[in-house]
């Protein structure tokens, strides 16, 4: 079995080395994906804490989506 001078792996390791570098893509793109979605985060945290530390919005009761629908007050009509 021949070896590679670049690595310690044997030429013939079985995937192609085109499977291997779309696969190795994917691993770098997730990673990618998931640093970006952690520092959006953070940001969103950061932009709330700020606001709330300002003033420039109240801390309320945290809605369940749908829910702000059946809080609200009937429509009254003229009579």
């Amino acid at each position: 079995m021949m070896l590679n001078n670049m690595s310690s792996l044997p030429v013939s390791c079985g995937l192609p080395v085109a499977n291997k570098t779309t696969e190795q893509a994917n691993i770098v793109a997730d990673s990618a994906v998931t640093g970006a979605n952690e520092v959006a985060q953070a940001t969103v945290d950061g932009v709330e804490n700020a606001a709330l530390a300002s003033g420039l919005v109240k801390a309320a009761d945290p809605q369940v989506e749908g829910e702000a629908d059946q809080k609200q007050e009937p429509v009254q009509t003229a009579s």
